[in-house]
């Protein structure tokens, strides 16, 4: 018979991604006919806690800043205790177009995660940017690490 699985752990989540992480991105993408790669940039990103209070439990992390707001109560936010994150609009993307974004962490150790964000507009992937980072001072990217078979963005119209 089925059951619910009990939820992630938010709190081992968030310990696993706070801090600073560092490495290269790829600038946004254009997509379409003349989608072509930019130069590739080396970036920095601090990942914070947000602290909510509750009646019932107190003080507890109720949400991360990662390149933009993560809250545990959004309905399109979903975490891993590993440290991964996925983060879309609850409904539409594919008719009226949103962000989707995902943060996959590759565990062990040294730490590092890759970071992806999507634009959609009308049903069609319209920019894409790509990050690689580790937590900062663990371990040096060469910029030819980001994506490694990249040139030109292969798209289908």
């Amino acid at each position: 018979s089925w059951s619910r699985t009990p939820d992630p752990n938010f709190e081992e989540f968030a310990d696993r991604l706070l801090g600073r992480w560092q490495g290269w991105q790829s600038p946004l993408l254009a997509v379409g006919q003349l989608a072509q790669r930019e130069a590739i940039n080396e970036t920095k990103v601090q990942v914070t806690a947000i602290m909510t209070k509750c009646m019932a439990c107190g003080t507890r992390v109720g949400g991360v800043n990662d390149s933009g707001r993560r809250e545990r109560g959004n309905p399109g936010f979903v975490s891993f205790e590993c440290g991964s994150w996925f983060q879309a609009p609850s409904t539409g993307v594919m008719d009226s177009g949103g962000k989707v974004e995902v943060s996959i962490d590759f565990g062990g150790e040294p730490r590092r995660r890759r970071l992806l964000s999507a634009d959609i507009q009308s049903g069609r992937l319209v920019r894409l940017q790509s990050s690689l980072l580790h937590a900062e001072g663990l371990l040096e990217l060469r910029e030819a690490d980001l994506l490694p078979s990249y040139g030109r963005a292969d798209v289908m119209d």
